[in-house]
């Protein structure tokens, strides 16, 4: 698939952001990357975004396993290193 402006952007909004990333690698080898400041910043501010999606997930994925714990009654391998 050839690199396009208008893919670049599609991949980008659809959240595609290493297909975007080659494309624009690609579309600066053929045209400059003056001519793509724009598209750079569109893909550096999603990436951002995704970024701090994960960042959340990951925060949201270990709280539910401290909670999770806590249900248990320990705190996890310290509870079960002084038990034994």
């Amino acid at each position: 698939m050839r690199a396009t402006r208008t893919l670049v952007r599609l991949h980008v909004a659809q959240g595609y952001l290493a297909t975007a990333r080659r494309m624009l690698d690609e579309l600066a080898l053929r045209s400059g990357p003056a001519e793509l400041a724009a598209m750079e910043a569109l893909w550096a501010r999603a990436a951002d975004g995704a970024r701090r999606d994960a960042a959340v997930r990951l925060l949201d994925e270990l709280l539910a396993r401290v909670r999770k714990a806590r249900r248990k009654g320990g705190r996890g391998r310290a509870r079960k290193v002084a038990e034994a």
